[in-house]
């Protein structure tokens, strides 16, 4: 288990080693990469905290049965109960 171990840091050394070399010959590849993954990071944090606040989170009210939404929908009011008291 010990040769293991050595030979697998040994070739994780080696895999920065190269990607280091890989990194200061393309720059920018390095750059669009880092810049990809945090940006695709940060929009399915944005789409989890919606989620999470519009569709499974209850309502901070005491009745969620009370609420009741008013729509205009071609100059008419109508009101109803709202969606998310139905649940």
């Amino acid at each position: 288990m010990k040769g293991f171990v050595s030979t697998l840091a040994d070739t994780v050394r080696q895999d920065l080693r190269y990607g280091i070399r890989m990194m200061r010959r393309g720059p920018m590849l390095a750059v669009t990469a880092v810049a990809t993954v945090a940006l695709s990071t940060a929009a399915i944090a944005t789409v989890a905290t919606l989620a999470d606040t519009l569709l499974w989170r209850q309502l901070p009210v005491d009745d969620p049965r009370t609420l009741v939404s008013i729509t205009a929908a071609r100059g008419h009011l109508r009101r109803g109960p709202h969606p998310r008291s139905l649940h």
